[in-house]
């Protein structure tokens, strides 16, 4: 029991790795691009085009605060956990199948599973660092999550005003509202 523990909690640290890696990227690139557009905006001299590339800027902003608020380890956070109750067969080598509501929760399901009566005190406290890892992993999941929705906002942005500025028509720019409006409501309400 100990082994699988072990490996559950190690395969979970490298999930965090991989997902930290993951937001370095993206910050660096975001960055790149950010510096880029604020050096073209001090030639604008349009008034709109210097709203545009300020809105710009600010999605971008905005999507790499999301990406550094989620390299930081949060141990308070409160991620979506699995009801009691809920008949899901537990996973002890994938996060999200980690996130019960309790850890005491998590130790009956662990032990259901494995047919297990008695947990050592050690198998107990790796239960609990690996309830923890779920619980900061879920946390950046849903960060990064909602940095890429800013960035595929940005993207449509960009795309809109591109093909605003070729084509020169109204009917884009509401359908591009319309777009994000659907798009905003989906996300809350998802």
């Amino acid at each position: 029991m100990i082994d699988i523990l072990l490996k559950s909690h190690e395969m979970i640290q490298e999930q965090q790795r991989k997902a930290d890696s993951k937001s370095y990227i993206f910050i660096i690139l975001q960055g790149s691009v950010l510096s880029f557009i604020w050096s073209m905006v001090k030639d604008y001299s349009d008034l709109v085009m210097i709203l545009g590339a300020l809105i710009i800027i600010f999605l971008i902003l905005v999507s790499i605060s999301l990406l550094v608020v989620s390299i930081v380890p949060i141990y308070s956070s409160k991620p979506k956990v699995l009801t009691s109750n809920n008949d899901a067969k537990i996973n002890v080598f994938y996060w999200k199948t980690m996130l019960y509501s309790s850890v005491d929760v998590l130790v009956t399901k662990i032990k259901e599973k494995y047919g297990k009566s008695f947990l050592s005190e050690y198998e107990l406290d790796l239960i609990k660092q690996v309830y923890a890892n779920s619980q900061i992993m879920s946390r950046k999941a849903r960060l990064q999550k909602a940095a890429m929705i800013v960035t595929l906002n940005l993207l449509l942005l960009l795309s809109f005003s591109f093909a605003y500025s070729l084509f020169e028509r109204e009917e884009l720019a509401y359908l591009f509202l319309i777009i994000i409006f659907a798009e905003s409501l989906y996300l809350v309400f998802k």
